[in-house]
């Protein structure tokens, strides 16, 4: 039986954006569990206190649900801390490829010191990336609630129409369409540059 060892740089590729993946599409749902139970929890505790005045009920249920007015901000500040592990997880397996042949920590330099060329989708993904995603990154991390730099960028995010908004005051995530999106594209260029490399499997045996 032949045995599958994977190159190690290649499965933290594979693995760490799985694991993204997982994460940004289970926290929505996570949100949702948690809001049905504690609706339940506050139906039971307002008919506890009511001494059966269904008006009395109603007052304290609805304000204990208005802990649900902050869930959009909560979704929002989660999407925000998930772009950043995303472009995290971009740039560390960057500086890791680029240490391991000796290049700058830049996918091209990397390129051009193994004379590698990648696919056209994947040079227009790294361009997307270095520019728009970036500047998005800086000001979440920079700038965030304060001067916006750079917003054209943030503005073409926001006329995709994918889960971002930004109207010259704020910036705030909807959904994690565009984060997944990204996170696809910073996959597919390291998964190609890692093959291009030839960090992959290798089977041993019968």
């Amino acid at each position: 039986m032949a045995i599958a060892l994977r190159h190690p740089i290649a499965a933290k590729v594979n693995d760490r954006a799985s694991f993204l993946r997982y994460l940004l599409t289970a926290f929505p749902n996570f949100l949702a569990e948690w809001e049905n139970k504690a609706e339940k929890e506050f139906l039971q505790i307002a008919k506890d206190n009511s001494d059966g005045d269904i008006e009395v009920e109603s007052t304290i249920y609805s304000s204990l649900c208005s802990a649900f007015n902050d869930n959009a901000d909560r979704m929002n500040m989660f999407y925000q801390s998930a772009f950043l592990m995303c472009y995290s997880y971009y740039e560390s397996c960057v500086a890791q490829l680029s240490k391991k042949v000796n290049a700058p920590e830049n996918i091209l330099a990397i390129c051009r010191s193994k004379s590698i060329s990648l696919s056209e989708e994947s040079l227009k993904a790294i361009d997307y990336l270095q520019h728009d995603l970036n500047d998005l990154r800086n000001n979440i991390c920079h700038n965030n609630f304060g001067t916006y730099r750079k917003i054209d960028s943030l503005k073409r995010l926001s006329e995709l129409n994918v889960g971002f908004d930004y109207d010259g005051n704020t910036l705030f995530f909807t959904n994690p369409k565009l984060i997944i999106d990204a996170l696809d594209k910073m996959h597919a260029v390291l998964h190609e540059l890692c093959e291009k490399l030839g960090y992959t499997t290798k089977y041993i045996g019968k």
